[in-house]
């Protein structure tokens, strides 16, 4: 059984991700594109960054932040139904950047938070588009 205060963690991450006033539109589509929700979620880009060591390194890293239980409700593919782990590699993302321009992405990799619930998906860029 999971404490009162976790669970009360867990909602209000959950509404700060999903409509805290940061929230951006998220459209998450399978890799075959057969199932496609549009989410709230939080979206952060970093156009620089620094090395182990310090130095800095010219590169950008964007990444998604979704309530898992906002994809389940909507009956979206999450985790692998053989291993029970999140299983999003490949998925297809869009969203807007700062000027309304959409953007494309593949999810590269994922970071899911099995105590708040979160999942962090760090984006590259879509072959495709």
């Amino acid at each position: 059984m999971q404490g009162r205060l976790l669970q009360a963690a867990r909602r209000d991450l959950n509404k700060i991700v999903s409509s805290g006033g940061f929230e951006d539109d998220i459209i998450l589509s399978t890799p075959d594109g057969t199932i496609t929700v549009e989410v709230k979620g939080l979206t952060t880009g970093i156009t620089e960054r620094y090395d182990n060591e310090g130095n800095k390194v010219n590169s950008s890293k964007t990444h998604v932040s979704i309530p898992e239980e906002t994809l389940l409700l909507l009956a979206y593919p999450v985790r692998s139904v053989k291993s029970g782990k999140v299983a999003l590699l490949d998925h297809k993302v869009k969203v807007n950047d700062s000027n309304g321009n959409t953007q494309s992405f593949v999810i590269t990799e994922t970071n899911p938070n099995a105590t708040t619930g979160l999942i962090i998906c760090f984006l590259g860029r879509s072959e495709t588009e």
